[in-house]
């Protein structure tokens, strides 16, 4: 994977011969890319895409405007592409194809209508420049109905571009939100997936013996029955085996007298915890 910007663009620049740098410094580089769009085999237009690539390119992915409208262009696919796919990976990602991408997306967004390009307007512009000269030449009462017209247009050219401040503000917002969106997603995404883990330590608990055997009352109530019966029983044993060993073995002996003093000490506490857990169910 190519990591330095001047490399891209070369390799961008075979791609789309048209291809030129506007501007290019240590934080970013500003891309004039011109492509020839074919709508069918009779009628085409070529349109241009801005294409920005910051300094931490391409860790950072590319940026592609339209020119004049400043509308962002989708770098991938929108037809058929999968969701799950990031945008832009700096390893496997081409700016090459993400720029044909682009321009299949501006050609999907325009359709027929040819966008405006720097030709156009100018072309525009200078037949209303034309058209005021002729008018100013062929009656000279227009230039005094251009001077009154002009305050007026020169305040609702003040009100555009406040309008336009305006939207392009609530754009900047919308795309903070958007960001913050995403990560409140993220941030959901990650605590559904921590509560699907407790909720399958829960189902787990459900069962476990240990866990079963004193969730209810009357659960507590019969394992400790149980361990009673259980501790009697190796009481019994351990008192059989001492007894056996009386005067014959006396290490036998103590060690069976010790085990049994410990089981009947287990035995009593037990025993304690029943009653007094039966008695505070009374």
């Amino acid at each position: 994977m190519l990591h330095d910007r001047k490399a891209h663009f070369s390799q961008l620049k075979n791609a789309f011969p048209q291809a030129s740098i506007v501007k290019d410094t240590p934080s970013s580089m500003l891309i004039d890319v011109r492509d020839e769009v074919r709508l069918d085999p009779w009628n085409s237009y070529s349109i241009s895409l801005l294409v920005e690539l910051p300094g931490s390119f391409p860790q950072t992915p590319p940026r592609v405007i339209m020119p004049y409208c400043f509308h962002e262009v989708p770098i991938t696919t929108l037809r058929g592409g999968d969701p799950e796919k990031p945008k832009w990976d700096p390893e496997t990602s081409s700016l090459v194809q993400s720029l044909r991408n682009a321009f299949e997306n501006m050609m999907a967004y325009w359709g027929p209508v040819k966008p405006p390009t720097i030709a156009s307007v100018t072309e525009q512009l200078s037949q209303e420049t034309d058209r005021l000269l002729e008018d100013l030449n062929g009656n000279s009462n227009c230039l005094d109905a251009y001077c009154y017209q002009f305050p007026i247009m020169k305040q609702i050219r003040k009100v555009s571009i406040q309008t336009v401040n305006e939207v392009e503000s609530l754009a900047n917002e919308n795309c903070k939100l958007h960001s913050e969106v995403n990560l409140l997603l993220n941030e959901v995404t990650t605590q559904q997936k921590k509560l699907s883990l407790e909720m399958m330590k829960l189902q787990e608990a459900d069962q476990n013996k240990l866990i079963i055997s004193i969730c209810t009352p009357e659960a507590l109530i019969q394992t400790l029955e149980a361990d009673l019966r259980k501790l009697h029983e190796q009481s019994r044993e351990i008192g059989k085996v001492a007894l056996n060993a009386y005067g014959s073995d006396k290490k036998v002996f103590e060690e069976a007298f010790e085990k049994y003093k410990a089981t009947s000490k287990k035995i009593h506490e037990i025993d304690l915890k029943l009653r007094a857990y039966r008695a505070s169910k009374d």
